[in-house]
C-alpha cells in the first residue's frame, strides 16, 4: 500500500511555507554555458505557493475528520480499510455538518443533535475551524487570481492545526459531544466525491 495521506504532514508543508525559509527559483532561461551552476533568482514564497499552503491545511483538516469518523465506525480496523473508507466522505459532508453547529438550518433528524452540539466549545471550534478553511480552500484553488497575506496563512494553518490537535485529543474522540459531531459527519457521507 502507498503511503497514506497524513494530516500533520499537510499542516507541516503548509508551515514550512508561511515560516520559511522557503527558496523557490523563478522561470528564467540559464545563461548560455555552464547551465549546471545557474542557480536562478532566489525569492521567497508566491501568491501560489500562499494558495498551497492555505490549501494544504484545510485537507490536513479534511483528512484529520474523515480518519476521526473511520476510527469511530470500525475502530481497530487495520489501516488498508480505515483510509480505503475515508474516500466515502465528501467535503460537503463536513462542511454541511459544521454549518449546522454554526447556526444553519438542520434537517428535522438533527436538530435536537445540533443543539447539543451548539453547546460544546470544542466542537464548535472544529466546525467554526472546517467552515472558515474551506472557504480560504475554495478561494485559493479556485480563484487564480487570490491573494493571500503572509499573517492570514499563519492564522489560518494555526486554525487548521488548533483543530486537528482537538479531533486527535482523546478527550474529543470520548466525549459525547465529539463522537455525536463525528456520527454525523459520517451519517451524510454518501459514497465521496465534492
Amino acid at each position: 500500500m502507498p503511503d497514506p495521506i497524513d494530516p500533520q504532514d499537510l499542516l507541516n508543508r503548509a508551515w514550512a511555507t508561511v515560516l520559511g525559509p522557503r527558496l523557490s527559483y523563478s522561470r528564467v532561461e540559464p545563461p548560455e554555458g555552464d547551465a549546471l551552476s545557474f542557480a536562478g533568482d532566489v525569492t521567497g514564497p508566491t501568491a501560489t505557493d500562499f494558495r498551497r499552503a492555505v490549501s494544504s491545511a484545510y485537507y490536513g483538516l479534511f483528512h484529520a475528520v474523515t480518519l476521526a469518523c473511520v476510527s469511530g465506525i470500525v475502530p481497530g480496523a487495520p489501516d488498508e480499510q480505515r483510509y480505503a473508507l475515508t474516500r466515502a466522505f465528501a467535503h460537503r459532508d463536513l462542511r454541511g455538518v459544521s454549518g449546522w453547529v454554526s447556526g444553519d438550518k438542520p434537517p428535522a433528524y438533527a436538530e435536537s443533535a445540533i443543539g447539543a452540539l451548539r453547546d460544546d466549545a470544542t466542537v464548535r471550534a472544529v466546525a467554526n475551524a472546517i467552515e472558515r478553511l474551506g472557504e480560504a480552500r475554495l478561494t485559493a484553488d479556485y480563484n487564480h487570481s487570490a491573494s493571500f497575506e503572509r499573517e492570514d496563512v499563519v492564522d489560518l494553518v494555526q486554525t487548521a492545526q488548533q483543530a486537528v490537535d482537538l479531533l486527535e485529543s482523546p478527550a474529543f474522540a470520548d466525549s459525547p459531544a465529539g463522537r455525536l459531531f463525528l456520527g454525523l459527519v459520517a451519517l451524510r457521507a454518501r459514497g465521496g466525491g465534492g
